[in-house]
């Protein structure tokens, strides 16, 4: 798979953006890349009818602050990473921050872009913060979510065995080998598909009922699906259930320190649902995710 050349961080000064600095200033380190650091502003200056741009007033406030974020990001860059401004691309933008960080990663062509989750326990675990989600949503490149994990080099690939998923496994592998780790491979078998068919009952629908001896072979089939694909030094989970919980309670089980996991279609309505999992599972699992792109 192609080595990543450009990893982007979005920081909004707070400590979980700290951690996303960080790790993203790691992984541009593990794989010889360029690293750049983008602050967004949020727009507080409201245009009017006549001056839809803001006034020049308000324009020149909007240099100045710029200017002074910049510096800032610099020093908090330093502080965070090490490194210093000739060693890494600093921007400052005003505006939505999902918007301004896809927007960038776009324009740029960052193969991965960093952003920090905002909690992952109790009510801050549900409730990860709609910017990651927006980002994950809408961003074209691989995407990680980045908390303080645990100290572990176990790197969880999370795959529903198709062809689009596959991305996920060989992501993984190559973190893997970045890292000196080992791999787990999880698939869940969900069933949940069959509940309104089964509903329907004496209007023509189907029993939802598997028999026992047919999700053993289904079983058996993913165990060797998920060896063939993972090698035999691959540690393998296979579960019944919905797959964001499953993915979730295997992660923190194993307490590895990264999931990698993938996403379908990046155009048009396809983007913008690219399916609930990779957020859900970002939004509470314990470590780090990467949820990545098939075209990416």
């Amino acid at each position: 798979m192609k080595k990543p050349a450009h990893v982007l961080a979005v920081t909004d000064f707070s400590e979980g953006s700290d951690e996303a600095l960080r790790q993203a200033h790691g992984y541009a380190r593990m794989t010889d890349a360029k690293l750049s650091v983008l602050h967004v502003i949020p727009n507080v200056m409201p245009a009017t009818p006549f001056l839809p741009s803001g006034s020049v007033s308000k324009t020149d406030d909007e240099i100045a602050m710029e200017q002074r974020a910049l510096d800032d990001l610099a020093t908090r860059t330093r502080d965070v990473t090490g490194r210093l401004r000739e060693d890494v691309e600093l921007a400052v933008r005003i505006g939505p921050v999902d918007v301004a960080a896809v927007s960038y990663a776009e324009e740029h062509h960052a193969d991965v872009l960093v952003v920090g989750a905002t909690g992952r326990t109790g009510l801050a675990r549900l409730l990860l913060g709609s910017t990651a989600e927006r980002v994950i949503r809408h961003a074209h490149c691989t995407v990680l979510v980045a908390r303080k994990s645990p100290e572990s080099e176990r790197v969880l690939a999370a795959t529903d065995l198709s062809t689009a998923a596959m991305v996920a496994v060989e992501r993984a592998q190559d973190e893997v080998i970045r890292r000196g780790g080992t791999l787990d491979l999880v698939h869940v078998m969900d069933f949940s598909s069959l509940a309104w068919p089964a509903a329907a009952g004496p209007l023509g629908g189907f029993s939802a009922s598997i028999p026992p001896e047919r999700i053993a072979q289904m079983r058996d089939l993913a165990m060797r699906s998920l060896r063939e694909i993972g090698g035999p030094g691959a540690e393998l989970h296979v579960f019944e259930g919905s797959p964001k919980r499953g993915i979730v309670t295997v992660a923190e089980e194993i307490k590895c320190g990264l999931v990698v996991l993938a996403t379908h279609g990046r155009t048009g309505l396809a983007r913008m649902a690219l399916g609930s999992v990779a957020e859900a599972v970002a939004r509470v699992a314990h470590c780090s995710v990467l949820v990545v792109r098939p075209q990416a």
